[in-house]
């Protein structure tokens, strides 16, 4: 079963998902302690990668992604509890 990407609005807080910092051995560095506010969000890619968000990183770095990479900040915990 292919699970569906989280849904971000406007404003949202969020990190990189746990899982894929595993998928991409970012176990360490700056990666895992990003923390964002979505600025944009775009239709959707997929249901499994959702949409591409624009967020700005809290040191102003503008970037972006796909929705399926990020969980919110308050579900950190959470989701680096489940393995995927």
């Amino acid at each position: 079963m292919v699970k569906k990407a989280p849904e971000f609005a406007v404003g949202d807080r969020i990190a990189y998902a746990a899982a894929f910092l595993r998928s991409t051995g970012q176990h360490s560095g700056k990666a895992p302690f990003m923390r964002a506010t979505v600025t944009s969000v775009g239709p959707p890619v997929s249901s499994s990668a959702g949409a591409i968000i624009t967020f700005r990183t809290d040191d102003g770095t503008e970037s972006g992604g796909l929705a399926c990479n990020f969980t919110l900040v308050s579900r950190i915990a959470v989701d680096a509890a489940r393995r995927s």
